[in-house]
């Protein structure tokens, strides 16, 4: 008897092969594409921190004699400072508290801090996993009108081992 010969169709092991590269292939793009959203959450994370970033350097920049004796807020809060006339520590006080706030608010368990020190200011956002981006703000010339105030930027870095 001779062996039959179906012609123009596949045996049950070719399907089962098509079957799983389909699905592996399928798996793939998948571990993918949570890959690309992942990197985009990351750069939208950067760019929201950098904004903020640029925002503490002009309140700086607008009020760098506050900024020199930062004092506490005032007795009204964050808004006594636009309701009525302060002097420029509680104006820089104010300025903190609300950019701060802004920052948590923009990054979800973000923390933010400005440190001054003579005519140095280092700006610094923290936020989950362990994300850093840091700023040092410096003044070449003392605090007088027109003075300018050149930007020395550290490279953005993540915490993380391994991480560029």
């Amino acid at each position: 008897m001779r062996p039959r010969r179906a012609i123009g169709a596949c045996t049950l092991s070719e399907a089962l092969l098509a079957w799983a590269l389909s699905a592996g292939w399928l798996c793939a793009s998948a571990a993918l594409q949570r890959v690309a959203l992942e990197r985009t959450r990351q750069a939208r994370q950067f760019a929201v921190a950098t904004q903020q970033l640029a925002g503490m350097v002009a309140l700086l920049q607008a009020n760098r004699r506050g900024w020199s004796a930062r004092a506490p807020l005032p007795q009204g809060g964050v808004d006594d400072c636009v309701r009525s006339a302060c002097t420029p520590q509680a104006l820089a006080a104010a300025d903190f508290a609300r950019w701060r706030a802004a920052t948590a608010r923009l990054l979800p368990g973000a923390r933010a801090d400005v440190d001054c020190a003579g005519a140095a200011c280092r700006i610094a956002v923290r936020w989950p996993p362990r994300h850093v981006l840091r700023i040092r703000f410096v003044s070449d010339a003392p605090c007088a009108g027109g003075a300018s105030w050149p930007l020395a930027v550290s490279r953005p870095c993540s915490a993380r081992a391994g991480t560029p």
